[in-house]
């Protein structure tokens, strides 16, 4: 439990909201039943974590949340913000097909900035809903998310995404992303710049060390897919007669700015490797399900001392971007994945700390964000346990992991108050009429690549 700061603050100086369970997600996971948060406003930093037993009397309750836990913001490690509008546009399809038959393809067709501003915002206003705080995206046009990041008031990490579309512009690509992260008006208190390899399979070795070269100097993060599917693995082995994670070291990647989304297919020494390289893994479960790629091993990487954080990769492959649903998921895959069946592994409090301390870990602001602990930001959010569905509430922590239903009523990002009992305050509602225009477009499109590949068959 954090240790105890003195206030002599009072009114509107300070902040204190007393709920029926404070979850720090600090070193000793403690749980304060009737606990309380106290802040300052003007530096949005937390000044004291304790029971309401133990409050200090010149600190007054600004609000009580009797039937809610309160625990920190949740990091979303990967996402892809802008494809929002594919929202169950190409369901159950394997990863390659998947991409290569109907997000490439639909990308190509529609990308633009009116696109990417669009499904950002609905992405964004889902998030915040749901309790993400912060998240980390891979696309293009990263001006425009960083643009709705900053309106809405959500922590950001992204950058301009690299792959080789055979085209002769990656390196236009890898240009444009190392004067987005070089450009200090890019950065803000909301928004930081990275780098982006989309994969190994897409950016050659050659174009991932250009990479290395811009991130190590600028001291950036870097974000790549790695090892998604077996085939992804198989193939890129037989190609280069070297792994995709030899691939990144031999590039100079291979380190603990490295943050790589999905390896599912890991081996034991590959896992070593990312433990002794201080990288962190991406864990989507529910993609990774509803494409059919595969059961991340999450027990024996962490045990292999490898951060694992939690993303729920973009809308269009999981359809939610909701960071609750994925720590269920996460949690009972994590029993199953083998080898062997384990109850006990990636435990609720392991789920949690996967969407929270362990995200921030990963963006390398685990002084800052990840848990409620004194000198820390307030990235907080509050979830009622009190409906019918929680009840009864033996251990608020279990609760929230395995009996969630979509909950979160409130949300504090910078100590600033976005979401109000279920009301997005920081944001308005993406347009309905933008959404139905790309939705006829799409639909439209499909159809006709649909019937164009039956009339060949």
């Amino acid at each position: 439990m954090s240790s105890e700061i003195s206030t002599t603050s009072s009114g509107s100086g300070i902040t204190c909201i007393r709920a029926g369970w404070v979850i720090q997600v600090d070193e000793e996971n403690s749980v304060i039943p009737d606990g309380c948060v106290v802040w300052d406003n003007e530096s949005h930093r937390i000044l004291n974590v304790c029971p309401f037993s133990e409050l200090p009397a010149d600190v007054e309750v600004t609000e009580h949340l009797p039937k809610h836990a309160i625990m920190p913001g949740m990091v979303n490690c990967h996402q892809h913000t802008p494809m929002a509008p594919l929202r169950g546009y190409s369901d159950d399809q394997n990863l390659q097909d998947w991409l290569q038959q109907y997000v490439w393809p639909a990308e190509a067709k529609f990308l633009c900035s009116e696109y990417v501003k669009l499904g950002t915002e609905l992405s964004v206003y889902e998030m915040l809903l749901t309790g993400s705080t912060t998240f980390v995206d891979m696309y293009q046009f990263p001006h425009e998310t960083a643009e709705v990041a900053n309106a809405a008031h959500i922590r950001c990490f992204n950058g301009e995404s690299v792959m080789d579309l055979g085209d002769g512009t990656i390196d236009k690509m890898i240009d444009d992303g190392a004067e987005y992260v070089n450009n200090k008006e890019n950065r803000s208190e909301m928004v930081t710049p990275l780098n982006i390899a989309h994969a190994t399979y897409t950016v050659p070795k050659d174009k991932l060390k250009r990479i290395a070269a811009i991130a190590k100097p600028a001291g950036t993060l870097v974000h790549i897919h790695l090892n998604e599917s077996q085939a992804e693995v198989d193939d890129y082995f037989k190609q280069h007669g070297e792994s995709a994670i030899d691939a990144i070291d031999e590039a100079g990647l291979l380190n603990d700015h490295l943050i790589a989304a999905h390896c599912v297919h890991m081996t034991d020494e590959e896992m070593a490797r990312f433990a002794k390289a201080g990288a962190s893994a991406v864990h989507c479960p529910r993609s990774n399900a509803k494409l059919a790629s595969g059961i991340a091993k999450v027990q024996r990487m962490l045990d292999a001392g490898v951060n694992v954080c939690l993303g729920t990769d973009g809308p269009c492959s999981n359809n939610s971007v909701d960071m609750l649903q994925e720590m269920q998921y996460a949690s009972l895959l994590g029993k199953v994945a083998g080898p062997g069946m384990n109850p006990k592994a990636v435990n609720c409090y392991t789920a949690v700390r996967m969407a929270t301390i362990n995200g921030a870990r990963a963006v390398r602001r685990e002084s800052d964000l990840g848990s409620l602990e004194v000198g820390k930001l307030v990235d907080m959010i509050a979830i009622d346990l009190g409906r019918l569905e929680n009840q009864p509430v033996y251990d608020p922590v279990s609760a929230i992991v395995y009996t969630n239903q979509r909950s979160v009523t409130d949300v504090w990002i910078g100590g600033d108050r976005v979401v109000q009992d279920r009301e997005v305050l920081s944001m308005r509602k993406p347009s309905a009429e933008k959404i139905a225009h790309y939705q006829k477009q799409i639909a439209e499109f499909k159809a006709e690549r649909e019937a164009v590949a039956a009339a060949q068959a």
